[in-house]
């Protein structure tokens, strides 16, 4: 592209100086100097050869010659500047149409030409990216210095309306009556009158934390009779409130000075406490005495003329039934309540404290006319189903069994199998106990109100305060809990913010969900106690009087196909009601509040043993088939 411009130059620079020199003297005075610059216009520079720089420098020698190219011109200018040519008018431009196709003007190159400053285009100001509200396309080029968007502050927001006020009442105020009976007349452990064939009998007593519940269990007839203890109707008819009265040291169901609440619950946590336990004595005493008056009075006819031999027998959480010294204390309990009730007149404390000191150091505690035991809750729970149509005795009968108590929540993992001797073997792979039951969860709500009320100083959260701590003690309540957190109030709203959750919901994820599906569940799997393709499909029963509640009701859709358990597909059975029990008025809904003690009444247990890891299996060395192999070439 140089060789053409410089050509297409020189070219048009000869057309001009041939015509200078073909126009004679007249012409060449109108022509503009080579090489002057005029101050009004640009001078066309046209660089020619150095023969035609002689050429023009022989007929005009007061001019500026180039000698060869633009430097030469420069040069020669710079020399000549002072010497000024006179110029009469100004060179002719040609039209544009009769300029010479190859001509090319470069009117810049000049030292004296003018320079126009020409304007540099602004460049367009970039927008300032905010990276706070957009985010790259490209990850890989985000900024990681970037602060990260904080997330709003977690907070509870209470608002407390003038006419606040708590409108859920426990029931323990006003309580269903005692069923009208004598219980002096329990006292006897024999009908009255001449003995004759001898008769099993069992009581299997439920010692639960808000209520007793108690069957009578004939195995020679194979029938069970339920035992009510208050004036009221349904499931409610055969439940005791867990509490007793005393007064000047005499025990009592119905009324006294002092009430004693709370009973299973503070014997868990302090069992050796011989103060508690002359307590316990009088209540249980007071519960056998009734349940024989019951009986004598409604089935006369049955038993009379034979001679009972009486079993009494204890539910207790799996967990602690392993434990020897606790299992040796509640059967003294047991043994000197048992006692206690046959004595004429009244119990006492002093009566409670001599029989436990009389059996004090015992080993056993059966006798000729009564045999002590304290079975798993789990093996009597289970009683009735694998004793209905529903149990398949030949399937691997792998259940999920969470067991939902005002104090406690039981969950265990087993397997059970029928023996040749009509026992029932139980494989328990995992046992949790937890106090996650209702009256826990019931405490856990009014501490979290506690809480959020002393944060707002006034007298209506004052008041509030006082009055929840009327209903947090107390556990052998009548009426239920509210169903949720806020239904203990009337004019007080909560509002959350950020992470802050409701107590429902921290309770049910953090404790509940955490026990069930992680200790019950993962937790076996985990340490191979039990396969995941034994628990895939996973039958289980929720049961208690706390599984009536919707946050209880849930744990069914957190064992099924959880995200983090699409592998588990756990589906919930009912328990029916067996034909064998007698308990009239008993919806079928609410006979789960009384399997436990209808299994006591009932149940033969077997082997009871706790699952061991299944042994890592051992990699089978791999066979070299190469080593075996015969190359066709060789045939």
């Amino acid at each position: 592209m140089a060789g053409s411009f410089f050509d297409a130059y020189d070219d048009a620079l000869m057309k001009v100086e041939t015509e200078a020199l073909q126009a004679g003297p007249a012409k060449r005075s109108q022509l503009t100097p080579l090489g002057h610059v005029n101050a009004a216009a640009s001078v066309e520079i046209r660089p020619t050869d150095s023969s035609m720089d002689r050429l023009l420098a022989d007929n005009y020698p007061e001019r500026p010659v180039f000698l060869a190219g633009v430097t030469s011109a420069e040069e020669s200018y710079r020399r000549n500047s002072s010497q000024p040519l006179p110029i009469d008018k100004k060179p002719q431009q040609r039209p544009e149409k009769q300029r010479h196709s190859r001509e090319l003007i470069i009117k810049s190159l000049l030292p004296g030409a003018p320079r126009t400053a020409t304007k540099t285009p602004q460049r367009k100001q970039q927008p300032v990216w905010n990276t706070q509200s957009k985010i790259p396309r490209y990850p890989h080029l985000r900024d990681t210095t970037q602060a990260k968007r904080q997330p709003p502050p977690s907070e509870v927001h209470l608002k407390i309306e003038p006419n606040a006020d708590l409108i859920w009442n426990a029931g323990f105020q006003t309580a269903f009556p005692l069923l009208k009976i004598d219980e002096f007349a329990g006292i006897p452990e024999q009908f009255t009158g001449q003995a004759g064939r001898d008769r099993d009998l069992v009581m299997g007593l439920d010692f639960g934390t808000s209520s007793v519940k108690l069957v009578l269990g004939d195995r020679g007839a194979g029938k069970a009779y339920a035992v009510p203890f208050v004036e009221a109707t349904g499931v409610n008819a055969y439940l005791l409130p867990s509490r007793v009265f005393e007064t000047n040291g005499i025990f009592s169901l119905s009324q006294g000075a002092t009430v004693h609440r709370d009973l299973k619950l503070r014997f868990l946590a302090k069992s050796f406490d011989g103060n508690l336990q002359e307590v316990l004595v009088g209540f249980l005493g007071l519960v056998i005495r009734r349940c024989r008056a019951w009986l004598f009075r409604e089935h006369t006819d049955t038993f009379a003329n034979r001679n009972l031999l009486w079993k009494l027998v204890l539910g207790r959480a799996v967990d602690r039934a392993m434990n020897d010294e606790v299992g040796k204390v509640m059967g003294r309990i047991l043994v000197a309540a048992w006692a206690v009730a046959g004595e004429a007149g009244v119990i006492s404390r002093n009566a409670c404290a001599e029989a436990l000191l009389s059996i004090r150091g015992k080993s056993q505690f059966n006798s000729e006319t009564l045999e002590v035991s304290v079975v798993p809750e789990l093996a009597a729970q289970i009683y009735g189903f694998v004793m209905s149509r529903q149990f398949d005795a030949k399937a691997k009968n792998f259940y999920l069994f969470v067991d939902v108590g005002a104090g406690t929540v039981d969950v265990s993992l087993f397997q059970v199998k029928s023996t040749d001797m009509g026992t029932w073997d139980f494989s328990l792979f995992t046992s949790v106990v937890e106090p996650n039951g209702v009256i826990n969860l019931h405490r856990a709500r009014l501490e979290w109100w506690r809480q959020e009320f002393e944060k707002r100083v006034g007298d209506t959260g004052g008041s509030l305060i006082k009055k929840l701590q009327d209903i947090h003690n107390p556990t052998e309540q009548t009426l239920p809990i509210p169903e949720h957190y806020d239904g203990y109030f009337r004019g007080v709203k909560a509002e959350f913010f950020g992470d802050a959750v409701s107590p429902d919901d921290h309770f049910y994820l953090d404790r509940l969900v955490s026990q069930v599906r992680g200790q019950g569940i993962h937790r076996p799997v985990y340490s191979r106690i039990v396969g995941r393709v034994d628990v895939a499909n996973l039958p289980f029963f929720l049961c208690g009087g706390g599984s009536r509640l919707p946050l209880y009701k849930n744990l069914s859709n957190a064992l099924h196909r959880a995200p983090e358990f699409q592998w588990l597909q756990a589906h919930r059975r009912e328990l029916g009601v067996p034909n064998d029990l007698v308990a009239p008025g008993l919806p079928q809904a609410d006979y789960d509040r009384l399997s436990v003690a209808y299994g006591l009444s009932f149940v033969d247990v077997g082997n009871f043993a706790v699952a061991k890891a299944m042994p890592k299996m051992n990699q089978k060395s791999q066979v070299n088939w190469r080593s075996r192999y015969q190359d066709k070439d060789q045939c």
